[in-house]
């Protein structure tokens, strides 16, 4: 097939079948204008708009399922020096340049820049979005966060000189970096992200983030493990970190996790695990901003000294996964609720004791009075517990099944389905629109029959899961 720089000369004969198209399928395919729709492309004949509209097609940066570098950067690079004339459309069409990938090697950005000096201009007035690949081929150690953080702002403050004068707010600007940690066999791993958002106060959701003026994201990954003080940079940007190592390379203790808090203030989303406990200091470390919070401890792990020690008023999503000590109360979870009355609206609880006798988790909940959320899986949970569900409490007025949306209940071998089945006919469940109950033995294929009725004329209900679990001896 002839190449396209080799179509800027018009053929000399008629497309009909040749020995390179003997069944006639490439005229078959283009039509009888096929070869003077071929030539118009590079003689001008056809609109410019018509060439545009081609051009993008064949990039498809808009509809790509890969972003990759190919499909974003090579290709509108590409067909730019296909010809005079694809290099003057493609300038001029600001689609083809909405997405800008490259890569940095070591402290060599000089490469870099010039691409940002290409796509800023050809872009226009419309969004931009520059990902940027922190590399080093001889080594993962050479590139460290101080270092990758000082390119990135040479990257941004270039870009953000382009485009000035070209939209409005460009002075408003909003940085944050997120780090996730951990460990693969015996090896510590890292990934940084730095985030970059020109004309936002704050970071956009997800609707509204292809809407930013300029958004430039940076991704370090290395083989290294997580420190306050080589992160120390990150301290006014950080607001997501996971700490998710079970393998023992991190091995954080209570204090730790504390010291972590009290370093990094702007935490919004926290991921850890705790390997063991330990006493720490009195005061008590403040965690204003954070909004989610999941927390995983080791079964011989008792997490109530860091829930005592924490103050996070802002929390809207919990998690926890882990065994608390039996045997007695403990008091730590109700008494963190009681402190902070956190504006809780999605909590999930994995391997926790539910019981009143144990830690009042029924109690803790009707603290909770945006709690929106409820999903319990491998929990010790009883009749009681559910019972108190739908029962309004003396320190709340309605019930916790009545604010409740989504309501999950899985392995709780302690509850019957009589029990179940009765809370929730008796409650006022209105606000319910996912269901899901799975493998709880004391709930039979009667007792989902029961539940599937009473939701089954109701249109409130969007999504209502249930299976049956094996009876008790």
């Amino acid at each position: 097939m002839s190449s396209p720089m080799e179509l800027d000369e018009a053929p000399q004969q008629s497309m009909g079948p040749s020995e390179h198209d003997p069944g006639g399928r490439e005229e078959e395919y283009l039509g009888r204008s096929g070869a003077s729709l071929r030539i118009d492309l590079f003689s001008g004949k056809l609109p410019r708009e018509i060439i545009s509209e081609i051009l993008s097609k064949a990039c498809n940066v808009g509809n790509a399922a890969d972003l990759s570098f190919e499909s974003t950067t090579l290709m509108p690079l590409r067909l730019s020096h296909v010809s005079r004339l694809w290099r003057d459309v493609a300038v001029s069409t600001p689609g083809l340049w909405k997405h800008l990938q490259v890569v940095v090697k070591r402290a060599e950005i000089n490469s870099v820049l010039e691409l940002i000096k290409l796509w800023v201009p050809r872009r226009k007035r419309q969004p931009l979005k520059i990902d940027v690949f922190f590399r080093d081929e001889r080594g993962p150690f050479i590139i460290y966060p101080e270092d990758s953080l000082n390119l990135f702002r040479v990257i941004t403050k270039t870009a953000a000189l382009l485009r000035k004068g070209v939209n409005y707010d460009l002075d408003r600007a909003y940085f944050e970096s997120h780090v996730k940690a951990g460990s693969s066999g015996v090896l510590p791993f890292i990934e940084e992200r730095y985030l970059w958002y020109c004309g936002a106060d704050n970071a956009p959701s997800k609707e509204d983030s292809h809407k930013v003026p300029l958004m430039v994201r940076g991704v370090r990954r290395a083989i290294d493990e997580f420190g306050i003080g080589y992160h120390e940079p990150l301290t006014s940007s950080l607001t997501r970190l996971e700490l998710q190592d079970t393998n023992g390379v991190t091995c954080l203790s209570t204090t730790e996790l504390l010291i972590i808090l009290a370093e990094f203030r702007q935490l919004r989303y926290l991921s850890v695990y705790l390997d063991h406990g330990d006493t720490p200091a009195e005061e008590q470390v403040i965690a204003i901003n954070l909004l989610t919070f999941k927390l995983a401890w080791a079964y011989t792990t008792d997490p109530g000294e860091l829930l005592d020690h924490l103050y996070a008023p802002s929390i809207t999503e919990m998690e926890l996964s882990g065994d608390v000590p039996g045997g007695a109360a403990w008091s730590n979870l109700f008494d963190f609720f009681e402190r902070n009355r956190p504006p809780l609206t999605t909590l999930a609880l994995e391997h926790f004791d539910a019981t009143a006798a144990v830690t009042r988790l029924a109690d803790c909940l009707a603290l909770c009075g945006d709690l929106e959320s409820l999903w319990l899986e491998n929990c010790i949970v009883d009749d009681e517990f559910v019972a108190a569900l739908g029962r309004r409490s003396v320190m709340a007025q309605n019930s916790v099944l009545s604010r409740l949306r989504i309501f999950g209940l899985v392995s709780a071998d302690d509850v019957t389905g009589d029990c179940l089945v009765q809370t929730l006919r008796s409650a006022d469940s209105t606000n319910l629109k996912e269901i899901f109950v799975f493998d709880c033995n004391g709930v039979l294929e009667e007792h989902c029959e029961a539940i599937l009725e009473q939701f089954r004329d109701t249109a409130l209900v969007e999504t209502i899961m249930i299976t049956p679990g094996e009876p008790f001896d």
